[in-house]
């Protein structure tokens, strides 16, 4: 290893991590790089790549993301030539045989079950090397368990190089990683080779959040409480109207300009709804300053991008774009968040507004990134932000070789304590916890090389297994110091006025319901008076009368006048997070005493049942057929595809169906539905019928794959496979265009698989054949580079 040569190729001096990384990948091991975000992992994953080639052999270089499989895709062949590096992502298949091949990681486990894209012995000839990038993804609750596959299954003459973000546990996954895959070094490294210093905007002012022992600062804790105590001495009113008038100011924008003064852009912006996003860029039009050498390049290269894809051209953003603002967030379209990205990579644009996504997601570097809340919404509720999920989005500051520092800026929140933002920024990562989760695909492809005996060694040499032997009683004793402390302090009350006692959660509740009857008479006061209703003085004082007594009711609680009542908020929000981590506790315990072989089983008994497996273990048609197939439950999918309801449709009306589904839970809903043609609707209902009786089946089994239809836009998929214009979809949709863009490359996806898949009937072959001709056109075909 010539480390001169090497380093030459970088303008930056090697870290000592990377080069620690580079001597085992030289000594034949696998490796595991741990180290933050933006630290250079990358360099590690390139010297693995060159090497492979170098011995004249093949490099596989894994990604979670379309998005980044594209990109990487680009910087590879611009270092190494357009012949040497292939493309692999599901839809997309460039020079798959080159000696260097980026693909997502769900194709490459595929690839280990040797499905439709051929022998496994055939698809890993001369492969020297596998990089499994964002290896931290193995967190991923719908995705991880693929993860786990690919480590289980790689041969071990294949040397694997994953790279992950800073996690906890790095020693129990190296630990893991050897005893299923083999020799395999561990490189941890806290350096960042940009430090973060840490801000927290509060009142128009910037203030250092920490103070040099990585402690809040003392200044920040007493300018707020004083603040505080100010804000409870102002009356509802006043609180109101205060309100307000920083909703008119739009706070974003102020936060912007005060970063600006203080040169701290570019800065990505990180806010937790599309909806913000797209509101800030509005208000934010004239927030930055461009010189007119900026202005020109970007104006340059927008109307480049434009000349390439016309139909970005009406996007309402692209006035605010050429003024270095954006947005970015999954109902955009691909091609228009690739423009901004690009942008972004070429210092062009000054603030991208985003969602956490962006986080996860492809290389985009800034100076500054800005934390707009701590706190965030999940399937449960509003729940404090983890660590992990706090160091992924501020390790997106500092950018080597262009910054001396990256800034990291946590926006005030009136619910949120100066002091969380304090601890997650001085916080170490969580530990990855395993998602590993057997499913029919697994099933039917381990049946079809493997017996049952086999079959239970690999499910047994999961992360999640491995964790659950060597940590059950580790959480036992948690879940016992947890349970301690909250009985330490059972109430919510640490004593009120004059000797009564109250709860903290209560008066919560008591005050948000006099603020949402509040609103309520303030909406109805508008509209009556607005129309002039009969009667409706009667009314708006009727709701009037709601808002006082809800009022009297939280002005009597004896909380409202206790000094005690800031302490018992903290306990509140404190018992929340230890009940948080206790349910996370309860349910490792739970998958670690329910048997992956157990679930393994259930999964083999539903497939007997159908028919998909006999007796003896051996796959047959269906379930070969069955096996071929990629979705969340690939049961359903192939039991509409043999029960013959499609048959009689057109291809245009396939279309439609699939999109049923493949949707699952929607998130963003039109105003009305567009309806599919009455044969599709009748069809949709029978496919609801097949759904009831998979699980009814799946019960009887204990099994629990999500069996969902979902028709909201079978309609509309069917009108774009009828020839409508995007223009037609956008009006329909709004702008919420990515999420339908998403939509139909998905039911493309399954389209396509219904045609490959061994034993499919000729007659659905044919109908999907057409149904793909009908849908993958003009912006559908030209989205396929950049979708996620």
């Amino acid at each position: 290893m010539d480390l001169s040569k090497l380093e030459r190729m970088y303008p930056f001096k090697l870290d000592p991590f990377q080069i620690e990384a580079i001597e085992s990948i030289e000594d034949g091991q696998s490796v595991i790089v741990c180290a933050p975000t933006g630290s250079g992992k990358t360099v590690v994953a390139e010297y693995a790549v060159r090497r492979a080639l170098a011995r004249g052999r093949r490099c596989f270089y894994t990604t979670p993301l379309k998005a980044l499989s594209n990109q990487k895709f680009g910087d590879l062949r611009r270092q190494l030539g357009d012949e040497q590096v292939g493309l692999l992502t599901g839809d997309i298949s460039v020079n798959r045989n080159a000696s260097v091949v980026v693909m997502t990681t769900e194709v490459y486990r595929n690839m280990l079950y040797g499905t439709i894209l051929g022998d496994v012995r055939t698809n890993l000839d001369m492969v020297d090397s596998v990089i499994i990038d964002e290896c931290h993804y193995m967190n991923d609750p719908d995705r991880g368990t693929v993860w786990e596959e690919l480590v289980i299954y790689s041969p071990q003459s294949v040397q694997l190089v994953a790279l992950s973000a800073t996690v906890a546990n790095a020693e129990a996954l190296t630990a893991w990683f050897e005893k299923v895959h083999g020799p395999t070094h561990l490189v941890r490294s806290e350096h960042r080779s940009v430090p973060l210093s840490f801000y927290y905007y509060y009142e128009g002012t910037l203030y250092d959040l920490l103070n040099r022992k990585r402690k809040l600062n003392p200044q920040l804790r007493s300018i707020v409480e004083n603040a505080n105590k100010k804000r409870e001495r102002l009356s509802r009113e006043e609180r109101r109207e205060r309100r307000e008038a920083k909703r008119a100011a739009y706070f974003p924008e102020k936060i912007v300009r005060a970063m600006e003064k203080e040169k701290m852009l570019p800065a990505i912006f990180f806010l937790f709804s599309r909806k913000r996003c797209d509101e800030a860029v509005q208000f934010s039009e004239k927030a930055v300053t461009l010189t007119l050498e900026e202005k020109e390049r970007l104006n340059r290269a927008i109307d480049e991008a434009l000349d390439e894809h016309p139909s970005l051209q009406d996007n309402p953003h692209l006035k605010y774009l050429r003024q270095g603002i954006a947005a970015h967030h999954a109902g955009l379209l691909p091609m228009w968040k690739m423009l901004v990205e690009n942008l972004f990579q070429q210092g062009l644009i000054k603030v991208v507004y985003a969602t956490e996504t962006l986080a996860a997601g492809i290389n985009m570097p800034a100076r500054s990134t800005v934390i707009s809340a701590i706190a965030k919404f999940s399937d449960e509720g509003l729940r404090p932000m983890t660590a992990s999920e706090f160091l992924q989005m501020s390790g997106r500051a500092g950018r080597r070789g262009m910054d001396e520092r990256g800034n990291v800026v946590v926006v005030c929140h009136p619910n949120e304590p100066v002091e969380q933002a304090a601890e997650l920024a001085a916080a170490p990562a969580d530990p990855l916890v395993s998602h590993f989760t057997p499913g029919y695909g697994m099933v039917l492809n381990l049946l079809q090389r493997h017996t049952m005996e086999e079959s239970k060694e690999l499910i047994e040499r999961s992360f999640g297994q491995f964790v659950a032997d060597t940590c059950q009683m580790d959480w036992q004793e948690q879940i016992r110091a947890i349970d301690a402390q909250i009985e330490a302090r059972a109430s919510n009350c640490l004593g009120g006025p004059g000797g009564q006692t109250g709860d903290v959660a209560k008066w919560k509740e008591l005050g948000k319901k006099a603020s949402n009857l509040g609103q309520k008479y303030s909406t109805c006061r508008r509209a009556l008076a607005a129309n002039a209703l009969p009667g409706y003085k009667e009314a708006a004082e009727a709701a009037h009368e709601e808002v006082r007594a809800a009022k009297a009711e939280l002005a009597a609680y004896p909380c409202s006048s206790c000094e005690h009542r800031v302490e018992c908020q903290e306990w509140l929000r404190e018992r929340q997070k230890l009940t948080v981590r206790r349910k996370e506790l309860q349910n490792q315990l739970k998958l670690a005493q329910t048997s992956y072989w157990e679930q393994f089983q259930n999964l083999v008994k539903v497939l007997q049942r159908v028919g998909y497996v006999d007796k003896s273990y051996h796959v047959l048609e269906e379930g070969l057929m069955a096996s071929s197939l990629r979705a969340t439950n690939i049961l359903f999918l192939n039991e509409v595809a043999l029960s013959g309801v499609l048959e009689t449709l057109e291809p245009v009306e396939v279309a439609g169906v699939i999109s049923a589904l493949v949707l699952g839970d929607s998130r963003s809903l039109p105003e009305y539905a567009m309806r599919p043609s009455y044969d599709a609707d009748e069809v949709i209902e029978a496919v609801c019928s097949i759904a009831d009786k998979v699980e009814e089946l799946q019960k009887m089994f204990n099994v629990t794959a999500p069996v969902l239809v979902n028709s909201t836009y079978a309609g509309l998929v069917e009108y774009w496979c009828r020839g409508a214009y995007w223009e037609e979809m956008r009006d329909y949709l709004g702008w919420e265009e990515g999420d339908m863009m998403r939509l139909l490359r998905r039911t493309l996806d399954v389209l396509q698989q219904f045609v490959h898949a061994p034993g499919m009937p000729k007659v659905i072959v044919e109908r999907c054949q057409g149904a793909i001709e009908c849908l993958d056109r003009d912006e559908v075909r030209e989205a396929a580079m950049w979708s996620e």
